[in-house]
């Protein structure tokens, strides 16, 4: 981020995720350093009672490892959904020559969706005409462009039936507020920290579902993330297009080189 980069001021305004689930880490080896120490106590004054609370901690550690979200929705699992949905995006984007960055527009005012607009021309921000949205063309002659139904808006629908909300009626910082409790209750992600300043929100998530999900993502299919997104930031977009009422632009995805934490920058258009 350059001069918009959000700092910490009073024009700025931070929020945080409301929840905050340990990692299966912080309860597994607390939980197997403690039933060792246990069972040397057991062992050295000779006391079944010791030994046996030892042994309950190595099966809560197991029993913990067991049902972490890891392990029931791991990486590999979770790139494979996407990975043909992405494909098919980026052939078709590469085949028509689509080099601009999406702009997701709201959902009032075109199919009743939220939907990104590639244009053809990479440094082209001009909006469609809203006739030929309502029309339902999936090729828009002007500016030349596509028009996609958003990656994430089944994430964001599926989000909206779990809280039986709408984020086209709420306000946008109860969005985001909302989006960090999904996140972190349902362990899409450990941490969800959000910061609005201006024009810009930047959101930074922490423990992706998958470590290297998104640098697989990009790594598969380059760029794609900046273009139009992966469904996780994509469903933050819709949310926020969606709560605002305004075109969105993702500005920019920074993911840190162990793939653990990844940090969106959205940006609000007039």
């Amino acid at each position: 981020m350059n001069q918009h980069e959000a700092s910490t001021n009073k024009r700025g305004v931070r929020g945080n995720a409301i929840v905050r689930r340990p990692s299966s880490r912080s309860v597994v080896v607390p939980s197997v350093a403690l039933g060792s120490a246990l069972l040397i106590l057991a062992y050295r004054s000779n006391s079944l009672i010791l030994g046996l609370v030892g042994l309950g901690f190595f099966f809560l550690a197991f029993l913990f490892h067991l049902t972490s979200a890891s392990r029931f929705f791991r990486e590999e699992v979770l790139a494979s959904l996407v990975e043909s949905s992405l494909s098919a995006i980026e052939k078709l984007l590469d085949a028509g020559g689509y080099k601009g960055r999406g702009i997701y527009l709201p959902a009032e005012g075109s199919l009743g969706y939220v939907g990104v607009f590639v244009p053809k021309e990479e440094a082209l921000l001009r909006l469609p005409d809203p006739h030929s949205l309502k029309s339902g063309r999936f090729f828009i002659e002007n500016p030349a462009g596509v028009y996609l139904r958003a990656p994430g808006l089944n994430v964001l629908e599926l989000f909206e039936r779990l809280l039986n909300l709408h984020f086209r009626a709420s306000e946008l910082h109860y969005a985001l507020s909302t989006l960090s409790k999904v996140f972190t209750e349902l362990e899409i992600s450990l941490g969800f920290d959000y910061f609005v300043e201006g024009d810009y929100v930047r959101v930074k998530l922490d423990d992706l579902i998958g470590r290297g999900f998104c640098a697989g993502v990009e790594q598969q299919f380059p760029g794609i993330c900046e273009r139009v997104g992966c469904p996780f930031c994509s469903a933050i977009a819709c949310a926020i297009s969606e709560s605002t009422g305004r075109p969105v632009l993702i500005e920019s995805i920074s993911i840190s080189p162990s793939g653990r934490s990844v940090e969106s920058v959205f940006r609000m258009l007039t």
